[in-house]
Formats: structure tokens, C-alpha cells, sequence
């Protein structure tokens, strides 16, 4: 494949890094088949939106129900509240998610959905971590992220 050297040079990275991230989760989705993605979002989907919810109405408890041990311990109540209150200042209620990517390696399962708020910008994208491929057990990693394309 020939590429035109003047194109590369006309591209800046930095100015697209949310298109290089899409691109990158879109290429990363790609080795789940149909029937897999359905079956661990059939587990995750309903995960991520009581996560969401929960978070929305400030109960620490629900909220925290599906998380293992290390990341119950790392995000305490006290860091769960500080999350409540930006988010709620920042970008409003919660109105709902959609889904963005799963992401699968040997030992781990990543799954990604868009975030809506009250407050458009920006979107917000939710990352839920899991020490096992297939998405089963306890959630071991929790992301809420600001996600901007226009950067």
C-alpha cells in the first residue's frame, strides 16, 4: 500500500484523539462475534445501568454491589460522593446509556457505553472492567470519562 507522504504530514494526532480512540476500541471490538457480545451484555448492560442510576440517586450501597473487593476498597463511599456531587454540578441529572465497545483479552473483559446527562456536553463514556474474559464475577474497574471528540 502506497501512502502519500504530504496526507501523513497534513494529519495532526493531536488534534484527533477521540477519532483515534473510536477507531482503536471499534478495531479492538471486532474479535467478539455477534452471539458473545449478546450474551455478556446481557449480564453487563443491566450492571452498567443500576451503576448509573445508582450513582444519580446517591446510594453508595447499590452502586458499589457489583464491584470487587480491591475496588470497594479503593472507592470508598467518601470518593463516591465527591463523583455525585461533580457530576450532579457538572452535568445533571442521568438520562441514559448506550452501547460503545467490548474489548476482550486473555484475562480481562472491558465494556464501554456512551453516557447522557442533562447537560450535553460532553458525552461522558462509562468503562467497566472485568478480571475474566467473559465478563463474569465482580466488576474490577470503574471509569467515568469525559469523552470529546472536538479537541
Amino acid at each position: 500500500m502506497i501512502i502519500n507522504k504530504e496526507i501523513i504530514m497534513k494529519f495532526n494526532i493531536n488534534r484527533f484523539p477521540g477519532i483515534l480512540i473510536l477507531t482503536i476500541f471499534i478495531f479492538a471490538a471486532c474479535g467478539t462475534n455477534r452471539a458473545e457480545k449478546e450474551k455478556i451484555r446481557y449480564r453487563t448492560d443491566p450492571m452498567a445501568e443500576r451503576m448509573l442510576k445508582t450513582l444519580d440517586q446517591k446510594k453508595y450501597t447499590e452502586f458499589s454491589s457489583d464491584f470487587d473487593d480491591s475496588l470497594k476498597t479503593y472507592f470508598s463511599e467518601v470518593k463516591f460522593n465527591d463523583l455525585h456531587s461533580f457530576m450532579k454540578k457538572s452535568q445533571g441529572e442521568y438520562v441514559s446509556k448506550s452501547f460503545f465497545s467490548i474489548i476482550k483479552d486473555k484475562n480481562t473483559l472491558t465494556i464501554q457505553y456512551f453516557v447522557v446527562y442533562t447537560i450535553k456536553t460532553p458525552t461522558y463514556v462509562l468503562i467497566l472492567t472485568f478480571n475474566s474474559p467473559d465478563g463474569t464475577g465482580p466488576v474490577s474497574g470503574f471509569k467515568l470519562l469525559p469523552f470529546n471528540v472536538s479537541r
